[in-house]
Formats: structure tokens, C-alpha cells, sequence
């Protein structure tokens, strides 16, 4: 799934519509050779500008059109060894009879119906051959720009990433991460922080309900278990999907989807909308800069990006005689 690419000329207006930056680049052979293998990753950054004249078509400005934010969710076979002890007890990689391995993935695109997965086939679960499924998920990685889990940065992420490793894939595109259960745990005092538990708190659809037989089941190859643990996946990123959207307003540091428009117009810096309302007599200070502040239709409060100071009162602010 590639970005589509828009092209303005100098006044600004719209010339050209492109599926995709690789079908743009094969007609105008527009990019630099240090730029053009980047292009299959679907990434243009908002800054990169070309000048090019081709049959009276002046092509000022290549931008993308928001950010691609990919919800995701993995499940995973358990790990499996001899031990005596149930408590504290320390596995030594002698012990380790077999280590766990992706069973299935589910994702989708923020607020797109579709729900996009893979799943290992009974011969892959039972065999813990995983590549195929990692390699699919992979690819949606490399297309995002920021990525959504619960758990996200002390087991979702870091376990894809050793899939990679293990396969001998590289690092996909950079991209910015979102865990919803940081978020969870840093701005509320929640009892229980799992997804499960905040959906219901939230008034969500809860998980589905399933214990630890289904996954010795996939990992001895069944197929309708491997069935039944796909859906049961699908529909933790339907939760998480709402979670996250139930959160987002809470979230200070969000990534500034903003930034991923072409045009000029004050957008919130967590969904993008244009829809927001500035709040009279509330301003966001620094300490050189006054900003106005605005809500927006998400929940969430923003800062303007111009300063309401003008250029003589910021000198005398940051002079060292004013302190």
C-alpha cells in the first residue's frame, strides 16, 4: 500500500494526482539517486521539495497526505522447558526445551475498516516457523510512520524486532511509537491496566474469552485452533483501536500528526482535524513564547503554532537586561 503523491505548482495549485511515489518517478524520473531507494517504503517527508519541468508541468512540492498510524497486536506460541519449581526459579538455557515463536498477527490503519492479518499454517505453528508471517508484518511496519500496542515498547516491538534479527531482516523505515498501557499507567490510577480491563472500564467490547489450551493447541498444529486464535487477535485491535482513541486526548506527547499535511491550516496535533475551537482568555506559556490554546473535536487540547508575541516584546524577554 503505497502514499499517494500530490503535486502543486508555485501558486499553489493542485497539478497532479500519483498513486504512489514510485509511478511519479517513473514518469518524470524526478527523484535523487540517494533519495530513489527509499521510495518502495511509501515514505516522503513533509520538507522534501524538487523543482522539475517536464511537457509545461512545473512540480514545486511533494508532500504526503497524513500520517499512517498502524494499530497491532501479536500473539505468540509459550515457551516451553523442564523446571522444578514454580516460583523463582531460574531457566538456564539448558532447560529450555523450545522458545516462543509468532503465531499470528492482526493490524489496521487508523479508523480504516479493514482489519489486515496473517497467521502461521498448522505445519508452520507445529515446525515454529514463523519467517513468512514476519516478513508480512514487516512490511507494514516499514510503511508506518507512527505504530500503536498495548505493551508496545517491553513486548510487542521488542519481540517483533527480534523476529527480524532473527530472520536476518533489517530495521524497518523509522517510525514513532504509541503504548497505550504507558499511557494507561502514567496519567490514571487504574486497579488493572490490561487491555481487557480498561475496555470495560471504558464500556467497550471485551476480549474474547480463551485460556491457555488454545495456544498448546496451535502449537501442536490444529487448524481451527490456529482459526479461532486469529480471530481472537482481530478483535484485540478493534479493543485497542477504541482504547487508543479513548486516550488520545490524554496523550501530551503524541506525535504531531500535523506535520504530515501539506497545507498551512491550524490542525490539532494528535488527530489532524482542522475542527478546533480557540479557547478564549487560556494561553500556553514558555519561556520566551505565548501561544493560544484550542480543543479540539478529539478531546484534546493543542497550542497554536504562531507565538502571540510580537518580535520586539520576545527581544526584550530574552535580553540580558530584561533578566
Amino acid at each position: 500500500m503505497q502514499k499517494t503523491v500530490y503535486c502543486y505548482n508555485s501558486n499553489g495549485d493542485f497539478i497532479e494526482k500519483y498513486e504512489s511515489a514510485r509511478s511519479l518517478d517513473r514518469k518524470y524520473n524526478l527523484f535523487p539517486d540517494s533519495f530513489r531507494k527509499h521510495i518502495d517504503t511509501g515514505k516522503i517527508y513533509r520538507g522534501f521539495v524538487w523543482s522539475y519541468k517536464s511537457e509545461g508541468i512545473n512540480i514545486d512540492d511533494i508532500v504526503e497526505e497524513k500520517a499512517k498510524i498502524l494499530i497491532f497486536d501479536i500473539e505468540t506460541a509459550p515457551r516451553i522447558g523442564y523446571f522444578w519449581q514454580v516460583w523463582k526459579q531460574n531457566v538456564m538455557p539448558h532447560m529450555l526445551k523450545d522458545d516462543w515463536h509468532v503465531l499470528t498477527w492482526s493490524a489496521k490503519w487508523l479508523q480504516d475498516i479493514k482489519i489486515i492479518s496473517d497467521k502461521a499454517t498448522a505445519e508452520e505453528a507445529k515446525n515454529k516457523d514463523d519467517k513468512r508471517i514476519v516478513e508480512s508484518l514487516w512490511k507494514l511496519f516499514d510503511e508506518a510512520d507512527i505504530v500503536i500496542a498495548h505493551n508496545a515498547k517491553k513486548f510487542d516491538v521488542p519481540r517483533m524486532n527480534s523476529r527480524f534479527l532473527f530472520h536476518g531482516m533489517n530495521p524497518p523505515s523509522p517510525y514513532r511509537m504509541i503504548d497505550t498501557l504507558i499511557v494507561a499507567k502514567k496519567k490514571f490510577d487504574e486497579t488493572y491496566n490490561s487491555l481487557n480491563e480498561l475496555a470495560k472500564k471504558l464500556g467497550l467490547n471485551p476480549k474474547i474469552s480463551t485460556n491457555m489450551e488454545l495456544w498448546i493447541r496451535c502449537i501442536m498444529g490444529e487448524h481451527k485452533a490456529i482459526d479461532e486464535m486469529s480471530t481472537y487477535n482481530d478483535r484485540d485491535v478493534d479493543i485497542l483501536e477504541d482504547v487508543y482513541l479513548n486516550l488520545r486526548p490524554w496523550i501530551d506527547s503524541h506525535p504531531n500528526v500535523a506535520l504530515y499535511y501539506s497545507d498551512e491550516q491550524e490542525r490539532c496535533h494528535r488527530c489532524g482535524s482542522t475542527d478546533i475551537q480557540w479557547v478564549e482568555g487560556k494561553y500556553y506559556y514558555t519561556p520566551v513564547n505565548v501561544y493560544p490554546i484550542y480543543k479540539c473535536k478529539c478531546g484534546g487540547f493543542g497550542r497554536g503554532k504562531k507565538s502571540i508575541l510580537n518580535k520586539e516584546k520576545k527581544k526584550n524577554l530574552t535580553s540580558p537586561i530584561a533578566r
